[in-house]
């Protein structure tokens, strides 16, 4: 009785060793380009750039900003979503997002950058925060705890972009300061600003 050998062409076996070498050059080039994207997202960090790895998710990021007192932020609003941009310069809570002041509605698909400054008023001395957007400035109150005995806290996102699942609210910062002779206003609202994004339903068209 013969035994059964299996054959295999000389064009099955070329198209073999081709799928096979295929794979090899696919894991060699996926183990070169993990770390690249990584040192990517990096540099795209360092320069205040989001990365947008998915359009469907609102994106957000701190850029490092040099003069005193200034705060700057990219934030990516999805297709077919709608935020509310709110402001606070007074009484900060240390948890929990108070009702605050709707300043603008933001629509994407977009990119928005948002700033924060606090500048001395030429005419009272005072130093005042200033909401600085695309679509405007928007001026906020007296930061009185700049340069006083004050303890205090900053919160929000960083300087790495942040990724938030469809309608969660985003709280770009949460600057509070209190005063530190005291302990006990610790935990009440505070001295500072606050900014966030609140998700709201478009309005249907008429």
């Amino acid at each position: 009785m013969r035994r059964f050998r299996p054959r295999i062409s000389l064009l099955s076996a070329l198209v073999l060793m081709t799928i096979v070498g295929m794979a090899l050059v696919i894991a060699l080039l996926w183990r070169e380009v993990g770390p690249l994207r990584a040192e990517l997202k990096h540099l795209r960090d360092k320069f205040g750039a989001l990365t947008i790895e998915d359009p469907t998710k609102c994106h957000a990021i701190r850029l490092d900003s040099h003069p005193s007192f200034t705060w700057n932020w990219r934030v990516w609003i999805p297709d077919g979503q709608v935020y509310e941009l709110r402001y606070i310069t007074e009484d900060i809570p240390r948890r929990g997002l108070p009702e605050g002041q709707p300043i603008l509605t933001l629509h994407g698909p977009d990119e928005q950058w948002i700033g924060h400054r606090i500048r001395k008023d030429s005419d009272s001395a005072k130093r005042m925060s200033q909401l600085v957007t695309q679509q405007g400035t928007f001026m906020g109150s007296e930061q009185s705890w700049i340069g006083k005995n004050r303890t205090g806290e900053i919160d929000g996102v960083q300087t790495t972009t942040e990724v938030f699942a469809p309608g969660q609210t985003l709280e770009l910062v949460r600057c509070r300061y209190s005063r530190m002779e005291d302990n006990s206003d610790y935990d009440k609202p505070g001295d500072g600003f606050m900014i966030w994004l609140v998700p709201i339903q478009k309005q249907p068209q008429n």
